[in-house]
């Protein structure tokens, strides 16, 4: 894969070709703590969603392993135990 830097400027700096598509500054103050009070709660909506749903797995695996004994001790010696005797 080849990998071009991005050109330079006059001062050895690169420039940018990322262009945002519009500015928001032209947003009222009002709306723009309306949005990111919305932001914010849907963040926290799916940041506790993924912690809910992520338990549920994980209980749900640990009793598949426990039910098909995964977790169990093995019943024959292990090979270093074999060796000892």
């Amino acid at each position: 894969m080849n990998f071009t830097p991005p050109p330079e400027d006059r001062n050895g700096n690169h420039k940018s070709s990322f262009k945002p598509e519009r500015d928001f500054s032209d947003i009222p103050p009002e709306r723009r703590k309306v949005v990111q009070k919305q932001a914010t709660k849907l963040f926290l909506v799916l940041l506790v969603g993924g912690l809910v749903i992520g338990g549920i797995l994980a209980v749900g695996l640990v009793q598949i392993i426990h039910k098909f004994g995964l977790a169990d001790k093995p019943n024959h010696p292990l090979r270093f135990e074999q060796f000892k005797k």
